[in-house]
């Protein structure tokens, strides 16, 4: 239950991090900062809503999208070696440990005052 709690409940930070760091990015690109947020927050939206209705795994809207020697892949390649799966799969996890450490001191407490 701790790892769903610590996944659920803190996946909108999670996710609002990665929206601002592809706005970013965006902006960085040239992208006015209005039309940078707007443009990530509808390419989420409409991927999430993909991922739903079709019941497609990820990957397989990410080979949607990458056409050989392309943007994307380039894109991609840079995610890849910076170790961006591996970065958000830590946050769930250390989300997780702390969601079992505060059950633990919950529980800790309540045997005291028993």
């Amino acid at each position: 239950m701790n790892a769903l709690t610590a996944l659920s409940g803190s996946a909108p930070a999670f996710l609002a991090e990665i929206i601002d760091a592809l706005a970013l990015g965006g902006i960085a690109a040239g992208l006015p900062r209005d039309l940078a947020h707007r443009a990530t927050l509808y390419a989420m939206m409409g991927t999430a809503r993909l991922l739903l209705e079709r019941g497609w795994a990820p990957h397989q809207v990410r080979d949607m999208v990458i056409t050989p020697a392309g943007t994307t892949i380039r894109g991609v390649m840079v995610l890849q070696g910076n170790g961006l799966k591996r970065t958000i799969m830590e946050a769930v996890l250390e989300a997780s440990r702390r969601a079992d450490e505060l059950t633990r001191e919950l529980f800790e407490n309540q045997v005291r005052r028993a």
